[in-house]
């Protein structure tokens, strides 16, 4: 119940005359590729529409559960800004946080496309905007192109990220896909580094200790994830997005290209 006492009206009343500046913060935005075609496909199917509805909680509540980077996040639909101070050391594990976001996504069948930037925003729990969200945006709507998460390159000055990034034509992005970043995750899944009580109490199920998998594995149910949508009638441009990821996993475990499968044009395939 909503809290309507004079002293918390005026504290309201004072919060919305008051004149904030910016603060220089890591900003991502980053939306799921291909989530209007989800909401056609899951049309009026109740449990459909909770998987889409889990999909969006389970990073809002992720990312909002108690760690050692602070961090404010909003969503909107399958648009997601998150926002965290520039503080020493923290941002390595700020950007290991969100590849490890981008691998539990595909996990689940979705794809995550992104911009990562560094600058001036202001973001609580009911505003977010700013030169830095317009310049994340334009990362994400201009630049990422496929599903990937690309940031400036200012933010390789504020630690060591070589390990988990690209660099491809001139553009920085989180390269999570790798045998090295997913035994990472794998072991720190199996380790629980954040307890089950935690899971329980940001609202996600806790799914306990996971058995030890190699990193070739968690690639491989991947890379499977992704071959029925090579089946599914794609335009060119969407086809394009699917086989970036689909190709760039495959060639690291040996396995056939997306070329080697038929594929089925949309109407609108160009």
């Amino acid at each position: 119940m909503a809290d309507d006492s004079p002293r918390n009206v005026g504290d309201k009343l004072e919060d919305f005359a008051r004149n904030p500046l910016y603060e220089k913060r890591v900003v991502v935005f980053y939306d799921v590729l291909g989530w209007r075609s989800e909401i056609e496909k899951a049309g009026a199917d109740q449990e459909k529409i909770g998987n889409l509805r889990r999909m969006i909680l389970s990073h809002a509540r992720v990312l909002r559960m108690p760690v050692q980077v602070p961090v404010n996040v909003s969503t909107f639909s399958d648009n997601i800004v998150i926002s965290t101070p520039v503080l020493d050391g923290n941002v390595p594990y700020f950007l290991r946080s969100i590849a490890a976001m981008q691998l539990m996504t595909a996990g689940m069948h979705f794809l995550l496309r992104g911009g990562i930037t560094i600058g001036d925003i202001y973001h609580d729990d009911e505003v977010v905007f700013g030169p830095a969200l317009n310049r994340a945006y334009e990362l994400e709507s201009k630049i990422a192109v496929v599903p990937r998460i690309v940031f400036d390159a200012e933010l390789l000055e504020l630690g060591d990220v070589s390990w988990l990034s690209a660099c491809e034509n001139g553009v920085h992005f989180l390269d999570p896909f790798t045998n090295q970043f997913m035994q990472h995750w794998l072991d720190n899944s199996s380790n629980r580094n954040h307890s089950g009580a935690k899971f329980d109490e940001a609202g996600i199920p806790a799914a306990g200790k996971l058995p030890p998998v190699p990193a070739d594995v968690g690639l491989q149910v991947i890379l499977n994830s992704l071959k029925p949508r090579l089946r599914e009638p794609l335009s060119d441009k969407n086809y394009g997005k699917v086989t970036w990821l689909f190709d760039r996993i495959a060639q690291r475990l040996g396995q056939p290209l997306s070329s080697s499968y038929p594929r089925v044009r949309s109407k609108d395939a160009v």
